[in-house]
């Protein structure tokens, strides 16, 4: 029989001295640290469950820790692919801003020249002169040409 550490005594009750376990008593060990054979099963049992189960939670633990490393060097590679990103794209963005300012400056003059000549507009082709002599005037017909109107064949002629 084996002897049951000082901490267990509490769970297993004394057990009455028998024939056997006599030389335990002899040797100093008292009756009450001797456990029978059942119990010393039930109790390895128990003590290889716990051990299994300490097994399997630390290496759960060890999954985490492995699954936080990861994730954590995930984010970390793609915060620096995203710094990358960025301060590569920024002086690209700086120059389609300048381009964009220019074209809009651009814009804003032809938007003013356009007005300009939307305001002039009936001051031109108001007048009731002929159109070959305001197309002379603009410089649109050279001295020695001459207008051309070609008419349908069924629109009435004047004469």
């Amino acid at each position: 029989m084996v002897s049951v550490p000082s901490h267990d005594l509490k769970r297993y009750p004394s057990q009455p001295v028998s024939a056997g376990q006599k030389n335990l008593v002899s040797l100093g060990v008292g009756a009450d640290n001797v456990l029978p054979f059942k119990d010393i099963a039930k109790e390895s049992y128990v003590a290889l469950a716990e051990s299994r189960l300490k097994r399997q939670q630390q290496q759960r633990l060890r999954y985490k820790v492995w699954e936080v490393f990861l994730v954590t060097t995930g984010a970390g590679v793609l915060a620096t692919v995203v710094a990358v990103a960025l301060v590569r794209f920024l002086p690209y963005q700086i120059t389609q801003e300048q381009k964009l300012r220019e074209i809009s400056a651009e814009v804003s003059q032809l938007e003013l020249q356009v007005n300009n000549l939307r305001d002039r507009l009936p001051e031109r082709f108001g007048t009731a002169e002929p159109d070959s002599t305001f197309l002379r005037r603009h410089g649109w017909l050279r001295p020695g040409q001459f207008v051309v109107k070609f008419l349908d064949k069924d629109a009435p002629v004047a004469p």
